[in-house]
């Protein structure tokens, strides 16, 4: 592989972008769905290049997030930087993620069950129907902190 200009580089990777009146795809390598490219030799996600091109660096520890939930979109505007708790967050405003949609009665039962100290997450998990890592952020209070 050859090493190419940053400016090079910028013009191969907007070639790849079928910008729609919403969303501008991504049409090159994809993994789950994200964008990935290489600039020489170091691996790229298509969307937090995006970012980065129009706002600047990513601070450490910040996830790029897609307001339109599409992980092949890389338009600027459909992306704000967050935490990873703020990602989750945006996930469950929007009924999104896992196979079953928790109500606010099942996320008080598994933390009730959870909190007398007898069950597992992975039990409660398979009980419910979610991850085993939705169970852990409920009962840690990262996901529906409003719900007591």
């Amino acid at each position: 592989m050859k090493y190419i200009t940053k400016k090079e580089f910028e013009k191969n990777f907007w070639s790849k972008v079928n910008k729609t009146d919403t969303c501008w795809l991504w049409t090159g390598s994809k993994a789950v769905g994200y964008g990935f490219t290489y600039f020489n030799k170091k691996r790229f996600y298509t969307h937090r290049f995006s970012w980065e091109s129009k706002y600047g660096k990513i601070q450490k520890g910040l996830f790029i997030c897609h307001k339109c939930d599409n992980p092949s979109c890389v338009n600027p505007d459909h992306l704000f930087l967050g935490t990873q708790k703020d990602n989750l967050m945006d996930m469950v405003s929007k009924n999104r993620g896992g196979r079953q949609k928790l109500t606010v009665k099942q996320v008080k039962e598994i933390r009730k069950r959870y909190d007398k100290g007898n069950v597992t997450q992975t039990f409660l998990g398979r009980l419910f129907g979610v991850r085993q890592t939705t169970i852990s952020m409920l009962t840690t209070r990262n996901t529906f902190v409003n719900i007591i």
